[in-house]
């Protein structure tokens, strides 16, 4: 009796144990969900069945905590904490990694001997599914493995990959919307937008290592002074140049500075100090480009890293990928939102009908009529402010030539300073941005329209500057808001140009462009900017490239604008 009883106290106790523990595993489970993305199929998975993948959305419990919370010391400094966005690179990569790859019992494991450059010779590209036909109105999903120069699977991310899919005798073509997994697995997703045969192209932009070798020589502060003014002084008898630069992150002594914090955010234009002229002297000529270093040319630079600069291909080798898009069964709808701020970025931005027409998918635009447009500015203000690019939107406004739906004298328009180059203007009638909006102080009768691009003449400035600057605009537009609450602000975002050489891809890389793309977004988003985000627009035409682009193609830019102007004026059906 007493074993009996010895046995049913046991198997209770072991019973109850169990029962608390699941009690408690499913506690953890409510409080502490295991996130759906926490691995991420890699493209061996992706060949054997379709596979749904979408960025990660990071989990509740997370996000209820504030920064303060998790690392107190934030309350006390911000500055130096770089790392954070390493930190965020590196979760997101080992997310992604294959989880049976890292049972290893060995600590070291031999490798190959050898580690290169991505090569697009030897990286592979998959249908998924592997089927060569499609239903027009679905997503064609393309996935990438990368291997190296030496055959060896590259298992990190950080390449520059960019994608179209064209048809050129159907002159359509559309961009990819590029997916890095940070493990050398990229995902690439095209709209199928027409009816007929799509040729697939993938190309290497820009690798990893040129990207950090370019990122190094961007975070010197010396590298600021490849941007350099020369002021030439007379008075008639005495002659003198002196040299000028923008200083951040440094100290200087027995110089002429002048500075700015809310116009230009926390950096000074410093200029040697003249023997025979004063220092307002200076701000009373015009500066002279003194140079715009090639910065990838100096020698020690780049006497351990040219071979970044010597690629041989940057496409996969053999024939492009094609797949037949087929009529689909149902008509094809798109519904999209009315052009309005902080729309995201979705999976494809739109294609080009033919080499003329531009239909996007962010939001809906159309082909304007000049009558439309006129009205579309009736009791509105047209400003423009920033480089060459937003030039041309200028030109295409007024010029008679053009589309000429304003004179140049009903409109205000007005290049970006601090630019890469000689100025016709003296450092005295400049103005920045941030002062350039501030004077907009007439709101009662028309509704300012302001237009803004801070882009390609900035490339070469340190992070650090190129943000500060944007602060102060920031702040600008904050108080315009609160002078003029229906003011419309579109911001105009860079596009891809060419890099025809080590040097032009040093100073202006697409990549650098790319990500300054991403800082406009994250400073001024959420605060009812509109951005006019033209990067697959560009990619996406068979026109090559380039810094300014054809007419044709700048007037559909425009139209692209005047949908956000006046979204209300948009028809509802997009036309395609």
């Amino acid at each position: 009796m007493g074993a009996q009883m010895k046995y049913i106290v046991c198997t209770g106790a072991i019973l109850l144990f169990a029962s608390v523990v699941l009690i408690y595993m499913f506690y953890i489970e409510a409080v502490f969900p295991s996130p759906k993305w926490l691995y991420i199929p890699n493209a061996e998975q992706h060949r054997n069945k379709s596979v749904e993948i979408s960025p990660p959305q990071l989990r509740k419990d997370i996000m209820s905590h504030s920064e303060a919370d998790i690392f107190p010391y934030i309350n006390y400094s911000h500055f130096g904490m770089e790392w954070k966005g390493i930190i965020e690179e590196l979760e997101w990569s080992y997310t992604n990694l294959n989880r049976e790859l890292t049972m290893n019992k060995n600590v070291f494991v031999r490798g190959s001997g050898s580690y290169g450059l991505i090569s697009m010779n030897k990286s592979r590209l998959f249908l998924v599914p592997a089927k060569r036909s499609i239903q027009q109105g679905n997503y064609i999903h393309v996935v990438m493995e990368a291997y190296d120069t030496y055959g060896n699977r590259r298992l990190r991310g950080g390449d520059f990959i960019q994608a179209t899919m064209s048809n050129e005798k159907l002159k359509k073509g559309t961009a990819g919307r590029v997916f890095d997994y940070g493990n050398g697995t990229y995902s690439i997703y095209f709209y199928a937008a027409w009816q007929g045969m799509a040729t697939i192209n993938v190309q290497l932009a820009i690798d990893r290592e040129t990207i950090i070798f370019l990122k190094y020589l961007i975070t010197l502060e010396d590298r600021e002074r490849s941007m350099a003014w020369t002021v030439d002084l007379s008075d008639g008898t005495r002659n003198e140049s002196i040299y000028c630069g923008i200083y951040r992150e440094r100290t200087w002594e027995n110089k002429c500075d002048f500075v700015g914090v809310f116009s230009l955010g926390q950096i000074a234009l410093v200029c040697d100090k003249p023997r025979y002229f004063s220092c307002d002297d200076i701000l009373q000529n015009k500066p002279k480009s003194r140079y715009l270093i090639s910065m990838a040319k100096h020698k020690e630079d780049i006497k351990d890293v040219e071979y970044l600069f010597q690629r041989a291909s940057n496409q996969p080798k053999g024939k492009p990928i094609e797949v037949l898009i087929k009529a689909s069964k149902m008509p094809v709808t798109l519904k999209l939102p009315q052009c309005g701020p902080d729309l995201p970025v979705r999976l494809s931005s739109g294609y080009w009908i033919n080499n003329l027409t531009f239909v996007p998918f962010t939001c809906r635009s159309q082909q304007w009529q000049k009558k439309d447009m006129v009205k579309c500015l009736s009791g509105k203000h047209l400003y423009l402010y920033g480089d060459s690019t937003m030039g041309q939107f200028h030109t295409q406004i007024t010029d008679p030539t053009e589309m000429h739906i304003l004179d140049r004298t009903d409109m205000t328009n007005y290049f970006t300073i601090l630019r890469a180059g000689s100025d016709w203007r003296t450092f005295e009638q400049q103005k920045s941005a941030s002062v350039f909006i501030d004077d907009i102080i007439s709101c009662n009768s028309t509704i300012p329209i302001l237009g803004l691009n801070f882009c390609f003449h900035f490339a070469t400035w340190t992070t650090r500057s190129y943000l500060g600057r944007l602060f102060s605009v920031k702040f600008a537009l904050q108080k315009l808001f609160k002078r003029c609450p229906n003011s419309i602000v579109i911001i105009k975002l860079a596009h891809p140009r060419d890099n025809v050489n080590s040097g032009s891809a040093a100073h202006s890389s697409n990549f650098k462009t790319y990500d300054m793309n991403r800082m406009v977004r994250r400073i001024f988003g959420g605060m009812g900017i509109n951005f006019l985000d033209l990067w697959d627009f560009v990619l996406s035409h068979s026109e090559k490239n380039d810094l300014h682009m054809p007419r044709y193609i700048i007037r559909q830019e425009v139209h692209y604008m005047f949908s956000y102007i006046c979204p209300e004026m948009v028809k509802k059906k997009p036309s395609i």
